[in-house]
């Protein structure tokens, strides 16, 4: 599937193409709050456990400070963090839901357990899913193991029902050209394929 028929929300953690080894490697979005007062700017920009950004805020008005954490990257520091500003905590950069809203947000980082590779990088979707597959110069995706093996089943089943199946919303979304009749075995085939790399 390719835009339009982009998700929103997309979860946290995505199945990428690792840039070092090309094998399958996690991105997980990373968590970006409002410094909201002047004097802890200086906390947030020291701090190893977060990257300072200075962004404009919409309609071209003044500036806004931001503390970026990237999860992925470092699980379980924000707990360990003692000397929190006055009004900051960890619950700020936790994700809440493993599902997330977003509109143009793609910076993550991508971790591989396969070479152990580990960046901050900017989402590139869906050129980067690991579970894409090509047919009749369209590409159908998933966004992990799990919505891969929903997707597959969906596929491959002459019924097509959604009922009951963990992911509707997404397979509402999957363009035609894949669920003909015709293509069946062969988007079947190359899927599997996928799912076993």
């Amino acid at each position: 599937m390719t835009y339009p028929y982009e998700l929103n929300p997309r979860p946290s953690k995505i199945a990428v193409t690792c840039p070092h080894c090309q094998r399958e490697a996690e991105f997980e979005f990373a968590v970006s709050n409002l410094i909201s007062r002047r004097e802890h700017i200086d906390w947030f920009k020291a701090h190893d456990a977060f990257t300072y950004v200075k962004a404009q805020s919409g309609g071209g008005g003044g500036y806004q400070h931001h503390a970026v954490f990237y999860p992925g990257l470092m699980p379980g520091r924000l707990s360990a963090i003692d000397d929190w500003p006055e009004g900051y905590g960890p619950q700020m950069w936790t994700p809440r839901e493993p599902w997330v809203y977003y509109r143009r947000a793609r910076v993550g980082s991508v971790v591989c357990r396969q070479c152990g590779h580990q960046e901050k990088t900017v989402l590139d979707w869906p050129n980067d899913a690991w579970f894409q597959i090509p047919y009749r110069n369209q590409v159908l995706w998933a966004f992990n193991r799990d919505m891969a093996a929903e997707l597959l089943a969906y596929i491959a089943d002459t019924n097509r029902s959604r009922e009951g199946r963990k992911y509707r919303s997404f397979l509402m979304k999957v363009p035609s050209q894949f669920l003909a009749a015709k293509a069946r075995e062969t988007v079947v085939k190359r899927w599997k394929a996928r799912l076993a790399a």
